[in-house]
């Protein structure tokens, strides 16, 4: 993997994806020689086309993703660097954009601590017990529409040391969050949340500042993340620093 900046978001990104098809029997990789998929049975997360490795793309990759979804039965979700995007192409071969995510970075300090005021506020760490289901019951529901998330998915990250996290006020679950560690040597911070009835209230950026203390003691200097639009001030405001832009795009005739 390149240690240029500009691939380290997406670069995370893809090592958790990866992570997640070597180590779950309901998760699956499929490779060919433009990119990679990933996906899990039962599951709304992650099933997508990724890591293109292309320049650009041709009528030949967009040839070989249309084979992949129709014979192997895949999702026709994709994941795509701006800089690789040929929008008048694939809208041509049915693929639209549906979203578009914006690449942060966050330098992080030394020997961090947090500096969180909020009373009853805890940040928790999840284990492979009854909270996971608390985590995945949150995420379900602020990011994937209630849809279901595999849970075996996320209880093999943990056994791997990959971090989830809860945060609680007076006990009470309020938001939830993944952080993932690869060779890179820098940290994703991903499925980030906090939930409706609790949003607009200094909760979100509590949360971010405990979570970036705990990495800061791990000695990790760099936190990367893909935002969506509606988070994407939140993080700005947060001092992270704009990468680039990724597009999500589906097949949608």
């Amino acid at each position: 993997m390149s240690v240029v900046l500009a691939d380290k978001s997406l670069g995370n990104l893809f090592s958790l994806y990866r992570a997640v098809s070597k180590r779950n029997p309901k998760a699956f990789a499929v490779e060919n020689r433009f990119c990679s998929y990933v996906g899990c049975e039962g599951s709304v997360w992650p099933n997508l086309f990724f890591d293109f490795t292309v320049v650009g793309i041709s009528q030949e990759v967009c040839d070989c993703i249309k084979v992949e979804i129709e014979e192997r039965k895949l999702a026709s979700l994709l994941i795509m660097e701006e800089n690789k995007l040929n929008l008048e192409l694939l809208k041509k071969n049915g693929f639209f954009p549906v979203d578009k995510w914006v690449g942060m970075t966050l330098d992080l300090p030394k020997q961090y601590k947090s500096t969180g005021t909020m009373t009853g506020v805890a940040l928790e760490e999840v284990g492979d017990n009854g909270d996971i289901d608390l985590f995945l019951e949150v995420v379900s529901a602020e990011l994937f529409s209630g849809k279901t998330l595999e849970r075996s998915v996320f209880a093999s990250l943990i056994s791997t040391g990959q971090k989830l996290y809860l945060l609680k006020v007076e006990q009470e679950v309020v938001g939830a969050a993944m952080t993932f560690f690869d060779h890179s040597g820098c940290a994703g911070l991903y499925m980030f949340c906090i939930r409706k009835p609790f949003q607009r209230n200094g909760l979100g950026k509590e949360f971010l500042d405990l979570i970036i203390s705990r990495l800061s003691k791990q000695g990790y200097d760099k936190l990367v993340l893909q935002a969506t639009k509606s988070g994407f001030p939140f993080y700005l405001k947060s001092k992270f620093e704009v990468i680039q832009n990724y597009y999500l795009l589906m097949k949608l005739k």
